[in-house]
């Protein structure tokens, strides 16, 4: 018997870069953290609607990866929008408050661009690559930049985003 390769051609399949306690999807079930990503959903914009994947890909390469955000480890082009991934060293749960502000943080720099803000938390999946899009019928695919190497979040912390200030207390109380 010949294997064959595996087809998700008419399914919708969705992961999480992230893993949990318990199969349930939900952020106090969250156990280690993997990936940091930001869903793009430049054709709801005036300014994108009518270019294609490859014309955002190179306005990110271009005016947004290692100027104003990390480069990517890899894309998904989803069908409709396009979806992108950081590996980052596996974090434990703890980490949550540094991995939110990083997400936050990529999703205000990438805003312009259709950054959705409900695709910023830690529970959040993900369309696979390989399913297709049931919306419009579109194959996603994945384009791979860099995944041997894994960022740090204090890496990205230190190296993309501005100096946090100290607490200071508040000397009245």
């Amino acid at each position: 018997n010949i294997a064959k390769p595996l087809s998700f051609e008419d399914s919708n399949i969705y992961i999480s870069p992230n893993s949990f306690y318990k199969p349930f999807r939900r952020i106090q079930n969250v156990r280690k953290l993997n990936a940091l990503y930001i869903d793009l959903d430049y054709y709801t914009l005036e300014a994108y609607k009518d270019m294609t994947a490859d014309q955002i890909l190179w306005q990110l390469e271009n005016d947004y990866f290692k100027r104003e955000v990390p480069e990517a480890s890899f894309v998904v082009i989803t069908g409709r929008g396009i979806a992108i991934y950081w590996l980052i060293e596996p974090a434990p749960h703890m980490a949550l408050p540094l991995w939110n502000a990083v997400q936050k943080f990529f999703l205000e720099k990438l805003k312009e661009v259709g950054a959705d803000s409900k695709s910023v938390d830690a529970a959040r999946v993900m369309r696979l690559s390989g399913s297709t899009n049931q919306k419009n019928g579109q194959a996603t695919e994945i384009l791979v930049y860099d995944n041997k190497y894994r960022y740090s979040l204090r890496e990205i912390q230190e190296q993309y985003m501005p100096n946090l200030t100290p607490y200071v207390k508040n000397p009245a109380l």
